[in-house]
């Protein structure tokens, strides 16, 4: 959301900071995927309202409690028996472009959690 808007938003195929950037269909507002920020379009500066993360649960449990879910995609039923990342998650890449300032203090494909609390990240 921003200002109070709820917004759709699609991959737009290109990176920022060896990060996602997405698209705002109704601007093509370029945002960062990582920040919330717009970066580029009418709603540069704007940043999107953090919402609340939900944790990753498997397919079969969230069918479960919400029976009438359905997947949704561009060509119909995908296999997604296999991760198509599988090569990236688990080599020694850790993006498009190298980063500048290693910190060596965690793998660099280590999960970390970012918490929030008013305007103190934790």
């Amino acid at each position: 959301m921003v200002d109070g808007q709820a917004y759709t938003f699609g991959v737009s195929g290109k990176l920022w900071r060896n990060g996602l950037v997405i698209v705002h269909h109704q601007t093509e507002t370029l945002w960062s995927g990582v920040t919330g920020e717009a970066l580029q379009g009418k709603l540069k500066g704007k940043q999107l309202e953090i919402l609340a993360a939900q944790p990753k649960v498997r397919w079969d449990e969230w069918k479960t409690a919400y029976p009438d879910s359905q997947v949704l995609t561009l060509y119909g039923f995908q296999d997604l028996d296999e991760d198509g990342y599988a090569d990236y998650h688990f080599g020694p890449m850790t993006g498009v472009v190298p980063v500048a300032n290693r910190d060596d203090r965690l793998h660099p494909k280590a999960r970390v959690i970012a918490i929030r609390v008013g305007s103190r990240e934790h």
